[in-house]
């Protein structure tokens, strides 16, 4: 049965275009009804709750990447037209559990979680209708890196220097690994790349998101700190976005990573300097192990694919469309572990 979903944003950039605006318009090829509420009450937007006005039945509510205290309201709207409401964090931070957890209405349903772990937390947190959909990726062009060339460029995303004082000092050491070597580290900052776009109708930013990474031969994933929420909260975002562009990255195994890593036989996990060394090492020495990692990597990315995931909220939240289900339980869709076998 089609489903009419209602995606609250606080903008249009990161998370909000990825999980609301794209995710829309894929669920809107598969038949379904979408609505685009700008939560965020501003001068630009002065009645947030106008494309929700125009919808009398509402099944799904989903409040993404929504830390702001201020939406009770949307909140009772939601469930004025009989909709599940469900909180779509991406990642848990201490700014979310400061100005969300606590204040929470009683009225969310659940959280949709990143990883097994996350869904298993929030179900002891009692909100028993939580769902696990992972995070996609969203090279919908399809761009990759060739692995038959030597190895120049090791990519970051972030910056290196926001690092704690412990990471800093291990990439620091990697840094001057790869000067020996004549590998440069490469920075991959999407706002720098902002103005490549203007004037154009990349509507997804594509440019940003995938040309920049074309020089890259190499990818490492680092925490910012060793805290638990970085470690069991962050979502496999940055790590299927290599992964779908045939890039070998190496990573630091946090919850999620590790857990999706296992179910593809993806190797490259490292906890220290001299394990990252380890990895670039072979990665760069030996171009049949590297074009193997490449290849695992792709064909993981085809799980986390825009329209993979789609298929995914429609088999998580479907049955909530069906009579007689609402005060059910959520049944968590098929997870990764039985899709890759």
């Amino acid at each position: 049965k089609p489903l009419t979903i209602a995606f609250f944003m606080r903008d249009q950039v990161g998370a909000p275009l990825i999980r609301g605006f794209m995710m829309a318009d894929y669920l809107k090829q598969r038949g379904h009804a979408t609505a685009m509420v700008l939560a965020k009450r501003g001068a630009g937007n002065p009645t947030p709750l106008k494309e929700l006005e125009a919808c009398k039945q509402v099944d799904v509510c989903i409040f993404v990447k929504w830390y702001a205290r201020a939406f009770p309201s949307l909140v009772k709207e939601c469930k004025a037209r009989g909709a599940l409401v469900l909180i779509d964090f991406m990642d848990y931070c201490n700014t979310h559990i400061k100005n969300v957890v606590r204040h929470w209405p009683k009225e969310v349903d659940g959280l949709i979680a990143q990883s097994l772990h996350q869904l298993e937390y929030y179900h002891a947190l009692n909100y028993t209708r939580s769902v696990l959909i992972y995070h996609q990726h969203t090279n919908t062009i399809g761009r990759t890196t060739p692995v038959d060339r030597p190895v120049r460029y090791v990519g970051y995303t972030g910056h290196w220097r926001n690092l704690g004082a412990d990471n800093r000092a291990i990439f620091e050491h990697i840094q001057a690994w790869g000067a020996s070597r004549n590998i440069e580290f490469k920075t991959i900052d999407y706002f720098k790349f902002n103005n490549m776009l203007k004037g154009t109708d990349d509507t997804y930013k594509q440019g940003i998101y995938h040309y920049a990474v074309d020089d890259v031969d190499i990818a490492i994933i680092w925490p910012a700190e060793m805290e638990d929420l970085e470690i069991y909260f962050k979502p496999i975002t940055r790590l299927v976005y290599w992964w779908s562009h045939g890039i070998p990255v190496i990573f630091y195994p946090t919850q999620v990573y590790s857990e999706v890593a296992l179910a593809a036989g993806y190797p490259l996990a490292a906890t220290n300097a001299e394990e990252v060394e380890f990895w670039m090492t072979k990665l760069s020495e030996n171009q049949a192990f590297r074009a193997e990692v490449s290849a695992i990597g792709l064909r993981a990315a085809k799980h986390f694919s825009m329209e993979t995931t789609a298929a995914r909220y429609e088999e998580a939240l479907c049955p909530y469309a069906q009579g007689g289900m609402r005060d059910k339980l959520a049944v968590p869709p098929k997870s990764l572990y039985s899709s890759l076998e």
